[in-house]
């Protein structure tokens, strides 16, 4: 069983300690799992049992209470528009990255025949959203395989694109092994056949800077549960101006989380960018994740499958080892990470309230099991 008194951080910069301080997780276990879900901090806790107790004592059918929802619903809008670098009018609050993904793939002014292109690396949750949509409208779905060995590489596409392409779906940064694609490239590729891009960033909103103007892609789709450790079933949806004229229906907000919800996930956004501030964070879970990088690079019988620099996410996957044992030993002292039994491998994502020491101990804890010690 780990030690979590041993492996506390002891340092003293007041927003590590703040970040620390305010998940109280960090107690229980070493939480390196935020790519699944995000933990929940005392800010979003707070303010949903208050919110809640406002609820049970005061009931909801209230004038002033569908006002506050509204009024709530729009802030969490203007938080995020800090975070995405993009206007107020430009963003739809939507029900999650699925949802986002549906709201342009459902909505578009398909012809049969026209051809969508999504690479090998999605998440099953924007694969079938694709699939479905290619057989309701009748497309040519075309699948790009990146390389695992370059996955900056972008012959795939150029070699799949034709001037039948609507849309190029990605994600920002792939689920499994983390590579970032490189999204200008693929943009550009995109706009010499006048296709459109989608990006889904369920693994970059809140771990990088993704400056979508800058990036120049028509839409993206983001969660909040994930690194911005807000609720399940809220995130939201990037419409680059000038591209309505595709849609049959315009995006509009599709929420339908209660005050206390949408109070708290406001919360949790403030606390964020007031104490912490974004590009701190963005400083410290590049920081551990090139930390990971180097200290689960040394772990015996292992190789990593991200390339240094990436984002948020290591994934480290065992030729030689049964991961289905290690899963339940890491389980057993701890360690909260993601295992992918489908290459035997497991993901850890770096959140800004981890730490270096927390970072060692799982490296230690695999050398144990790998070594076969108890």
């Amino acid at each position: 069983m780990i030690d979590l008194q041993a492996h506390r951080f002891v340092g003293n910069d007041a927003r590590s300690v703040a970040a620390r301080t305010a998940f109280p997780v960090v107690e229980d276990c070493v939480y390196l799992n935020t790519a699944s879900v995000g933990a929940v901090s005392s800010v979003y806790a707070e303010t949903l049992a208050r919110c809640t107790d406002d609820d049970v004592s005061h009931g909801r059918a209230l004038v002033d209470h569908f006002e506050q929802v509204e009024r709530a619903r729009s802030a969490i809008r203007d938080e995020l528009v800090i975070i995405a670098n993009v206007e107020a009018d430009q963003l739809v609050l939507t029900q999650g990255t699925t949802s986002g993904i549906a709201t342009v793939v459902d909505n578009l002014r398909w012809q049969p025949g026209d051809e969508v292109i999504c690479t090998d690396l999605e998440h099953d949750a924007c694969r079938l959203t694709i699939e479905r949509a290619a057989r309701h409208h009748q497309l040519d779905l075309r699948v790009a395989r990146v390389p695992r060995d370059d996955p900056t590489d972008i012959s795939a596409f150029s070699q799949l694109i034709s001037s039948r392409t609507k849309l190029i779906a990605f994600s920002e940064t792939t689920f499994e092994a983390g590579f970032r694609l490189p999204v200008k490239k693929i943009v550009s590729i995109a706009k010499s056949v006048g296709a459109l891009t989608l990006i889904d960033a369920a693994q970059a909103f809140g771990v990088v800077n993704l400056k979508l103007r800058e990036l120049e892609v028509d839409f993206c789709a983001m969660p909040l549960q994930k690194w911005l450790c807000g609720p399940e079933g809220l995130g939201a949806l990037y419409v680059r101006p000038g591209t309505e004229d595709y849609f049959i229906d315009l995006p509009i907000d599709r929420v339908v989380q209660g005050l206390p919800v949408l109070e708290a996930a406001l919360a949790q956004l403030c606390w964020q960018r007031s104490e912490l501030g974004w590009e701190w964070i963005y400083q410290q879970i590049a920081g551990l994740a090139r930390h990971a990088n180097d200290a689960l690079g040394l772990v015996p019988r292992s190789r990593l499958l991200t390339p240094a620099n990436q984002g948020g996410l290591t994934t480290l996957g065992f030729d030689d080892v049964d991961t289905d044992q290690m899963a339940v030993e890491l389980e057993k002292r701890k360690y909260r990470v993601r295992h992918l039994p489908e290459i035997n491998a497991f993901r850890i994502a770096t959140a800004c309230f981890n730490t270096r020491e927390e970072i060692n101990a799982l490296a230690g804890a695999m050398t144990e099991i790998v070594d076969g010690k108890p």
